[in-house]
């Protein structure tokens, strides 16, 4: 089984006005699951895009999330929901957390430093949503990489919140060694590698490929040149190939 744990799904997406802009269409749950079967890929972990204005507004990512529920639903053998909330909305994003994990029975939640402008450790922002977290058992994934993004700043959070799963999307981007040498010291961090610029074996000897995941960051990156990082450029054994294209982001989901 191929698990992609880095999917974005939403009508957002056709309005896209960002510099980077969509490579795929991936606004509906139907187009996202064709893209999938083209690439061989049999589940995607998927959260909204991050807003960037358009005619759809929506700050507080409250009808982004609908949109990933009501894929799930469509699709619940194909998509496992993450709710993607904006921790400057103090308890309104506690809320929309809470609505995802409890009401939508989402599975884990998206948090983007970089794009929201946030430190990772604010602890009257963000420790509220790392506690519901714990509380329902889900992990947290974060965009990693550029300011204030940067892997380092997620040491303290992960020694702050032991019990819950936490995946640095990207890698840290340029910043690998440095999520390598946070994951080193904190075991509740995953690496998630779509987007990664090197590294990955380095992570794999050090950490263990079943605390990697496999990403493609769809519909912004080339899901084929993803998976080739994996399957051909990575020099890991076929044994943790496997566990990085699908096993560990199973066994952190509870999939069979």
């Amino acid at each position: 089984m191929i698990i992609d744990a880095f999917a974005e799904v939403g009508p957002t997406l056709s309005n896209y006005n960002d510099v980077l802009k969509p490579l795929y269409d991936t606004t509906t749950s139907e187009k996202l699951v064709a893209l999938l079967d083209k690439v061989h890929i049999d589940v995607a972990i998927v959260h909204a895009p991050r807003w960037v204005g358009g005619p759809l507004f929506d700050p507080t990512y409250e009808k982004a999330n609908i949109a990933v529920r009501d894929a799930e639903k469509k699709y619940p053998k194909r998509l496992l929901g993450y709710g993607r909330v904006n921790p400057n909305w103090g308890d309104a994003a506690v809320t929309e957390a809470t609505r995802c994990l409890t009401e939508y029975k989402m599975h884990g939640l998206m948090l983007d430093p970089e794009w929201e402008n946030f430190n990772p450790t604010n602890r009257i922002l963000v420790f509220p949503l790392m506690q519901l977290a714990k509380k329902n058992k889900v992990p947290v994934m974060f965009h990693c990489g550029y300011h204030p993004a940067q892997p380092a700043l997620f040491w303290d959070l992960a020694l702050e919140f032991p019990d819950v799963s936490i995946i640095l999307a990207h890698m840290g981007q340029r910043l690998t060694v440095d999520a390598r040498m946070v994951a080193e010291k904190a075991p509740n961090i995953m690496l998630e590698t779509s987007d990664h610029m090197y590294g990955l074996k380095a992570c794999v000897d050090s950490l263990g490929a079943n605390r990697i995941l496999f990403g493609t960051n769809i519909p912004f990156s080339v899901p084929e040149a993803e998976m080739l990082k994996i399957t051909e450029r990575s020099n890991v054994s076929e044994q943790n190939k496997a566990l990085i294209l699908g096993g560990a982001a199973a066994r952190l989901h509870g999939l069979s």
